[in-house]
């Protein structure tokens, strides 16, 4: 975990159909935490499946004109969404709703693309400042 291709993906939501794997998704989960709704659902998914892998994915499965996405990647009716909300609708937040998870589960799956923008960038500046740090590319040359 976090899940990081479709043939993996794929292959857990088969293996979700067994209860041994299933309850301890559902273990897992609930020992993830957070204050409040919204981040005990973005953290159950950020845990779940790799931004590389959600932004490849539509809630609902359905395709804006000229998307890259494969048709048909859809989160909404998974066995792990499924499981996700199972999960999370216990004890401090059994009186949340479905729709309540699949609208923060569904904004979660949008921006997934956002974040790995934001990951590449941050990336990009600490390779920067550790190339400073270092002095390279300064056109000096240490043999003097």
């Amino acid at each position: 975990m976090p899940l990081r291709k479709v043939e993996d993906f794929k292959r857990f939501e088969k293996q979700l159909d067994l209860p041994d794997i299933r309850n301890n998704l559902i273990a897992a989960i609930r020992a993830f935490g957070g204050d409040d709704i919204k981040s005990v659902t973005q953290r159950a998914w950020k845990e779940t499946v790799a931004d590389s892998l959600m932004s490849q994915f539509t809630w609902t499965g359905q395709l804006k004109k000229g998307s890259t996405k494969e048709m048909g990647l859809s989160l909404k009716n998974s066995s792990l969404a499924k499981t996700v909300i199972e999960a999370i609708k216990h004890d401090d937040f059994k009186d949340v709703t479905i729709k309540q998870l699949q609208e923060i589960s569904k904004d979660f799956v949008r921006r997934a693309g956002d974040r790995l923008k934001a990951a590449l960038k941050s990336q990009q500046k600490k390779g920067a400042g550790q190339q400073s740090l270092r002095g390279d590319g300064d056109g000096m040359s240490s043999d003097t």
